[in-house]
């Protein structure tokens, strides 16, 4: 694995793979990308606590550490026994090693520096096991270092988003199947959301032959468009709903 540091458009920082030519974030801005795509999109900062989230795709762990600035800069404002928690459960089938994570800076970028810290803790921890969960104040992060289709998630795991942020088609055809988002929307509340940056046919085909609802949101940088699912169209409301006959075979 060859990765460069490359600082994006809003100054954060992301990796471009050498050997796959690709970079993990949008070259425009990876946090702003993680802040719209991901928590602004799926609408989790609106949910009443705690805010459930499943990711596949860690990767740089930009959008773990996004919603969790959310998370706290919301309950800054409110009481502390009706503040929220983060539930966050990611797989990524390889996490980052700890040495490379650091050369990121997230933490020189952060309003709560100790978020990168649990990050690193649990990479270094992925380095040696499977899994692990960590608490640290009203954060809880569970990571698997697994494949998802060797991976079957706790049966009463129920979350309010999905981040759906592996790489693209091309380069991971197996995550963009209706298996896949069987696979994870079967752990959808039924008022949650999948979000993703992908817009192409294929992957909307793919969500509705799971069975879910799809719409349309503008995109961030040079993407035009992103998509939005949900197990019922009343959940897309504030989208373009996309019209599933469209997009069957």
């Amino acid at each position: 694995m060859t990765l460069v540091v490359i600082e994006t458009g809003d100054g954060s920082t992301t990796f471009f793979d050498t050997a796959k030519n690709i970079h993990y974030r949008s070259l425009q801005g990876a946090r702003g990308e993680a802040d719209y795509v991901f928590v602004t999109a799926s609408k989790i900062a609106s949910r009443s606590a705690p805010w459930r989230v499943l990711e596949l795709g860690l990767g740089t762990g930009m959008n773990f550490l996004a919603t969790a600035e959310a998370l706290l800069e919301k309950s800054a404002s409110m009481p502390a026994e009706i503040s929220p928690r983060l539930e966050y459960t990611a797989v990524e089938r390889a996490p980052l090693r700890p040495d490379l994570y650091r050369q990121l800076g997230h933490a020189q970028r952060l309003k709560a520096p100790w978020l990168a810290e649990l990050l690193e803790s649990a990479l270094e921890q992925l380095q040696h096991q499977s899994m692990t969960q960590l608490n640290v104040g009203p954060v809880s992060l569970t990571v698997y270092a697994s494949d998802w289709q060797r991976l079957s998630l706790p049966e009463h795991l129920q979350v309010d988003a999905i981040y759906h942020d592996p790489f693209g088609p091309k380069q991971n055809p197996e995550a963009w199947t209706a298996e896949c988002f069987g696979w994870s929307s079967r752990h959808l509340s039924e008022a949650g959301r999948l979000v993703t940056y992908a817009a192409a046919t294929g992957v909307r085909r793919a969500m509705v032959a799971a069975g879910l609802s799809i719409a349309s949101l503008p995109g961030t940088g040079s993407k035009r468009e992103m998509t939005v699912a949900a197990k019922s169209a009343a959940v897309l409301s504030d989208a373009t709903l996309l019209t599933a006959a469209r997009f069957r075979p």
